[in-house]
């Protein structure tokens, strides 16, 4: 019990960071080249630890879904430094 209480802890807390930067990116033009990533890769990590445990308690369908999501999410940041960087 003590693992899910922590990861449902660490979820709602990532899930904040996503918010508070999407709305400092909406809020201000310089930020955005910050902002944009970190919600990127703050999404990656929050699904990435959703995958871990859904992994480790037995649920190989949710386990496969965070994944790819938590890979989308990777993706996206990996795109947006590109993006902001001017390689594309």
């Amino acid at each position: 019990m003590l693992v899910k209480e922590r990861y449902r802890t660490a979820t709602v807390c990532l899930s904040l960071l996503i918010l508070a930067l999407v709305f400092a990116v909406a809020s201000d033009k310089e930020l955005s080249r910050i902002c944009i990533p970190l919600a990127f890769f703050a999404g990656t990590l929050l699904y990435g630890t959703g995958m871990a445990y859904d992994r480790k308690a037995g649920k190989k369908t949710e386990s496969r879904l965070q994944g790819i999501l938590a890979l989308l999410f990777l993706a996206a940041a990996v795109f947006s430094v590109l993006y902001i960087g001017g390689i594309l």
